[in-house]
């Protein structure tokens, strides 16, 4: 069984990579530069040539865009990684293709602004994190007619109502 297909220079992978399912799809396609995973990383659902994950690196680091896709090929979540690390806003969607979540990033930590929607696309609760899934700050809460129900104020993960 043919587990992966790549090219060796200088006794390091260099040039496209292909891996495989075990059940013989591709699971993954690369191209390695010196050794290491350079430009686009496309990887695929077991069973069908459909992307799950798309990621960008430069000389072996995540730097860049991040999609990853439900199986029905609508974008899930995308977002930027910098040295590694998820930075800046990342966007969360359902199935359908709507917009649920926009949190914001700071060395892979929830750090900064959120929204939070409904599925009509109405807002649902937008605030902000400190260092990790900690509300911190003013955080506000709607229906789904997009009126403000609940004002409160948190300190790192502690909120209490106005």
């Amino acid at each position: 069984m043919l587990v992966a297909s790549f090219q060796v220079s200088e006794n390091v992978k260099h040039g496209n990579y292909i891996g495989y399912h075990p059940d013989g799809s591709v699971f993954e396609e690369s191209t390695y530069l010196k050794g290491e995973v350079h430009g686009i990383r496309s990887l695929y659902y077991e069973g069908a040539k459909k992307i799950q994950t798309v990621e960008t690196y430069e000389h072996g680091v995540m730097s860049g865009l991040f999609e990853e896709y439900h199986f029905n090929g609508q974008v899930s979540f995308t977002g930027l990684y910098v040295d590694n690390a998820m930075d800046g806003v990342w966007k969360k969607y359902n199935e359908s293709g709507q917009l649920l979540e926009e949190v914001s990033f700071r060395d892979s930590e929830e750090n900064g602004p959120f929204k939070e929607y409904h599925l009509n696309g109405q807002g649902a609760a937008e605030g902000a994190y400190l260092n990790g899934d900690h509300e911190h700050g003013p955080l506000k809460m709607y229906d789904d007619q997009g009126q403000l129900i609940k004002e409160m104020n948190c300190d790192r993960g502690i909120c209490r109502t106005v």
